[in-house]
């Protein structure tokens, strides 16, 4: 009787809409329709392996965009991203910006090690705990709101591409 809705509408939103590679090479973004971003890195070479050239692994996932509606355009936004561009690597971490056809987000990938530190050492009064007593750590979150583009004057102006500015602090958009 054919395919349930779910599965199609699941297959599509995993079709590859954009990919880009970063300036060394090393890792590889891409977007999807279903608005989610995949980093991929590439392998390492050790000795004793064969040379095998060009062999990635997934290195990390999230979800970029969901899908919106503008209601004063009456017009829906969909989440599949449009470009991915990353941006030149300043320290430990790698930054890249992804776009749908309304929003540009800017993203932070980097690692970290997993130790108790700052808010963790301390206990609900204050008190310094013993580290070889956490065995879990606590997280603060924060949620910053989107900054959206509201330039788009009429809903087939889409964007197309981004990148970063002169002076490495803003990104600008073409449409």
């Amino acid at each position: 009787m054919g395919c349930p809705v779910e599965t199609v509408n699941k297959e599509w939103a995993d079709i590859i809409s954009t990919v880009e590679f970063n300036h060394t090479g090393e890792l590889l973004a891409t977007g999807d329709k279903g608005g989610r971003v995949v980093i991929f890195q590439r392998e390492q070479e050790s000795k004793n392996q064969v040379h095998r050239r060009g062999e990635y692994n997934v290195y990390s996932t999230f979800q970029s965009h969901e899908p919106e509606f503008d209601y004063l355009k009456s017009l829906e936004i969909e989440e599949k991203i449009n470009k991915i561009r990353w941006l030149p690597q300043q320290n430990a971490a790698y930054f890249l910006l992804s776009t749908n056809d309304k929003t540009v987000k800017l993203w932070k990938v980097s690692e970290r090690d997993k130790r108790p530190e700052g808010y963790n050492l301390k206990d609900e009064e204050g008190r310094l705990r013993d580290p070889a007593t956490i065995t879990t750590l606590r997280v603060q979150a924060w949620n910053y709101p989107d900054r959206k583009l509201e330039s788009c004057d009429s809903e087939h102006e889409l964007l197309n591409q981004t990148g970063l500015g002169s002076n490495s602090a803003t990104y600008q958009t073409l449409t």
